[in-house]
C-alpha cells in the first residue's frame, strides 16, 4: 500500500510537468516549421533571382484575402508579377504547401496575410509572428521576428499572444 501511495504521489507530480514538456516541444516544432518556411522562401528568391511570396492559405491553392491566424496553413510560391497583396495568379508556381497547426499563430499587421522576398532576399515588411499554445497562455507563447533584410529570428524566451 505504501508503494502504491508513493507511486500515486509521484504520478500526480509528474503529469503537469509532462504536459508542459509536450506543449513546449509542440510549440518549438511549429515555430521551427515557420522559420524553415521563411528561410526556404528567402533562399528560393535568391536562387531563382525572382520574387517569392509566402501567404496565408486556407485551401492550399490561393492566398487568403481577409486577415486571420496563420495556423490555417500557408503556401510558398513564385510571385512573377510581384503583386501586393500577394496572390497566386495563372502561371505562377506554388513551391510548397503547409497544412494546419493546432495552435494559433498570429502575425503583426504588416504580415497579416503575406510576406514577399525579392531577388536579393529582402522582405517587403518587418514584423512578428506569435505562436501560442491552445490555452492562449503567455507562458508558452513563442515569437519570431522578421526584419526588412529578410532575416528570421526566433525568440527562445516567452512571448505574448498579442503580436507587436
Amino acid at each position: 500500500m505504501v508503494t502504491l501511495a508513493v507511486f500515486g504521489i509521484l504520478a500526480i507530480a509528474a503529469v503537469p510537468a509532462f504536459h508542459g514538456y509536450v506543449t513546449s516541444n509542440r510549440l518549438i516544432t511549429e515555430t521551427n516549421s515557420m522559420v524553415g518556411t521563411l528561410n526556404y522562401a528567402r533562399n528560393e528568391a535568391i536562387t531563382h533571382r525572382a520574387t517569392v511570396s509566402v501567404c496565408r492559405s486556407e485551401d492550399g491553392a490561393t492566398c487568403a484575402t481577409s486577415a486571420g491566424a496563420w495556423n490555417v496553413g500557408w503556401i510558398v510560391f513564385l510571385n512573377a508579377d510581384n503583386d501586393s497583396p500577394a496572390q497566386v495568379d495563372t502561371g505562377e508556381t506554388i513551391l510548397r504547401v503547409y497544412g494546419i497547426f493546432n495552435d494559433p499563430m498570429l502575425a503583426s499587421t504588416n504580415l497579416a496575410n503575406f510576406i514577399t522576398y525579392n531577388a536579393n532576399g529582402y522582405s517587403n515588411a518587418q514584423g512578428t509572428f506569435v505562436l501560442c499554445d491552445t490555452d492562449n497562455t503567455t507562458s508558452s507563447a513563442r515569437t519570431l521576428s522578421v526584419s526588412r533584410s529578410g532575416r528570421v529570428s526566433p525568440d527562445p524566451g516567452n512571448g505574448t499572444c498579442t503580436p507587436t
